[in-house]
């Protein structure tokens, strides 16, 4: 069964939409990690994050624009279980052109 990890920031994730993602991708027959309903009480959440982020065959992040609109930057399909370098590199860029744009708003 294919995995998909899922990161977000749970104070400005709209629930409803969430779960209905999840939802559509369990049907699927994708099984989505997600720290809210997977990480229990007492585990390392940074060790939780990159295990999942290395054993999960796809990544979703999703960032908050504005209000409850949400926009997956990049995705990309793991061929091995580390992330290329070149994938890190790409969403550092983006990350630093998001928040280069915020500043102008």
């Amino acid at each position: 069964m294919k995995a998909v990890s899922i990161s977000y920031l749970r104070s400005e994730a709209n629930d409803e939409k969430l779960d209905r993602l999840i939802q559509l991708l369990e049907e699927s027959g994708i099984h989505v990690v997600i720290d809210d309903r997977d990480l229990e009480i007492g585990d390392d959440l940074p060790l939780f994050m990159e295990n999942n982020l290395v054993e999960s065959d796809y990544i979703i992040v999703i960032l908050t624009v504005e209000g409850p609109h949400y926009v997956i930057t990049h995705g990309f399909t793991k061929k091995t279980q580390k992330t290329p370098l070149s994938e890190l590199n790409h969403a550092k860029e983006l990350r630093t052109e998001y928040y280069d744009n915020l500043g102008g708003k």
